[in-house]
């Protein structure tokens, strides 16, 4: 039997800390450990067994799982250099426990071992988060402990309804719970709930933009890598090809688009960008279900953009202490300035470019208006949100000088996005009859993107309204409408207030408000175990 991943990381995490105080071998090591466990995975794609007390657990080496891995493994290492050039050893050592725990969700082909590897990232992200400098650290690191919890106890819930009704803990599809009987479709619901809070659905994608632009931006690179990525896994092995997705999907390309044009903070930018992406990902989950190798390819290339995205960011805000679009110079460095526009060509979709070609592999399914129009709207706005304008109409030039280390953390990744991009554009033109057509397409919408940026001007302040100051405003107009028409016999005077009322809870972010989230999720669940007693 071969060994378990997991089991190999924490070995090379034993001698990692071993090294702690030997500058350079803890340098070395950092980057080998990922090497190593890459070399040493084994090449079949059947599933190991093993027991531990008498509880039957699984290892799957297939391809998809081993083409994460390395993905994640790259991410790891170009991470381990970040943290190590702002000297934070530390967030070496809970990055790379964060990076077993992801491997360990990766591989795992049963139940048991993936409620485990969830309730270890959750942990170590929280780690992460706390050991910032930041004021909010305490507030973010609640949130995201709050927000898991509840989803770990609804998968814990639907897990243990499984195991007991099969008598299997083998992770299966489980689309044919919503076919089922009530029990079943009850089930459904509550892990696919939980599934969703992971991946950062609407309504619940307010912890990935409060909780992990909290963190140190070393912290954020490792952070804004693991969690969602492996929860929209999860989700392609549970609920592959289950239709309902694809709203949820549409909602988030929304949200995160629509909220990403506003935003300021490029962190958070980043996070807004990234749940959007996530949302064309989930559509693609819900509508392809015969092209898993394209998906994975897909996610994979995801990773490692957005892993790059965060690192030039965290440059930005390290070096030059820019932490918003507003602060946007000219850099002057020709490494950040290719690298840039190297993850903006991935990010636009540009023509013969990876994303490009796994996007158009996996949208042949699509068939559906809606959703094809929200693809193609989602690719009009990128141009909006991304601060281009902001980038370009600035006067000033800012040289900035990038360590050794920063310089492998951007070239091990770009690098890899790179050969997986020729690989891909090889394979394509080998099988593909003709794609000149989507070329045409995809560089229009290129064309309209860059008009648009040029031509509209949006605000990136948007307006906040915290619980005292929204309070306070509703109390005054509603103070003034009923002085307005207290002597009047007006039966549209009601409507009228409670409309009013409503357009400012619409305006007061109440999307963010992960607590409200989170009693939704509770009052269906009583009102759903309610109505099934009942009947």
């Amino acid at each position: 039997m071969h060994q378990h991943p997991t089991l190999l990381i924490i070995i090379s995490m034993i001698i990692l800390l071993s090294c702690f105080k030997l500058k350079k071998i803890f340098a070395f090591v950092t980057i080998l450990y990922p090497i190593v466990i890459l070399l040493l995975l084994p090449e079949n794609n059947g599933t190991e067994l093993f027991k531990i007390f008498d509880i039957n657990l699984g290892v799957n080496f297939n391809f998809e799982n081993r083409t994460i891995t390395v993905a994640f493994a790259t991410v790891t290492i170009a991470a381990n250099y970040y943290s190590l050039s702002q000297r934070h050893q530390w967030t070496v050592i809970w990055g790379g426990l964060y990076f077993a725990a992801a491997c360990y969700c990766l591989y795992a082909d049963d139940f048991i071992s993936l409620f485990i590897a969830l309730e270890y990232m959750m942990l170590t992200a929280c780690i992460l988060i706390y050991a910032s400098n930041n004021k909010n650290r305490l507030l973010a690191t609640k949130q995201y402990f709050i927000t898991h919890l509840t989803s770990s106890s609804l998968l814990l819930i639907a897990i243990s309804y499984l195991i007991i009704t099969t008598n299997d803990t083998k992770i299966i599809p489980l689309t044919g719970l919503f076919s089922g009987n009530n029990y079943e479709m009850i089930i459904g619901v509550i892990i696919l709930i939980g599934c969703l809070i992971n991946v950062a659905a609407v309504p619940f994608s307010s912890w990935v933009v409060n909780c992990y632009p909290a963190a140190d931006n070393a912290s954020f690179i490792y952070l804004s890598t693991f969690t969602t990525k492996i929860s929209i896994i999860i989700l392609t092995k549970l609920f592959c090809g289950f239709i309902p997705l694809k709203y949820f999907g549409i909602l988030m390309i929304i949200y995160g688009a629509f909220y990403a044009c506003k935003e300021n903070n490029l962190k958070r930018l980043l996070c807004y960008l990234a749940i959007a992406q996530l949302g064309v990902i989930v559509i693609m989950i819900a509508t392809s279900n015969t092209q898993p190798l394209a998906l994975t390819y897909y996610i994979a290339n995801h990773i490692i953009y957005n892993a790059v995205f965060a690192i030039l960011i965290a440059i930005l805000a390290d070096n030059t202490n820019i932490v918003y679009c507003s602060e946007l110079k000219r850099i002057k460095n020709y490494l950040w300035i290719i690298t840039t526009n190297i993850v903006m060509l991935m990010v636009f979709n540009f023509p013969l470019s990876s994303s490009f070609i796994l996007k158009l592999t996996l949208s042949t399914t699509i068939t559906e208006n809606l959703t094809a129009y929200t693809l193609i709207m989602f690719n009009l706005i990128l141009f909006i949100a991304i601060p281009i304008r902001e980038y370009f109409y600035s006067k000033e030039i800012l040289s900035i000088k990038i360590s050794n280390l920063q310089v492998l953390s951007i070239i091990i990744p770009t690098l890899t996005m790179l050969f997986i991009n020729f690989q891909l554009i090889k394979t394509y033109f080998s099988t593909a009859s003709s794609i000149t057509s989507d070329i045409i397409k995809q560089t229009m919408i290129v064309l309209a993107g860059i008009i648009s940026t040029l031509l509209l001007k949006t605000s990136r302040n948007p307006i906040k309204f915290t619980k005292l100051n929204l309070l306070k405003k509703m109390l005054s107009h509603i103070k003034k409408r009923y002085s307005k028409y207290q002597n009047q016999n007006d039966t549209l005077n009601d409507l009228s207030l409670l409309w009013f009322i409503t357009g400012y809870c619409r305006k007061s972010y109440t999307i963010h408000n992960q607590q409200l989230a989170i009693a939704i999720v509770f009052c269906l669940l009583i009102s759903m175990i309610i109505i099934f007693n009942i009947t």
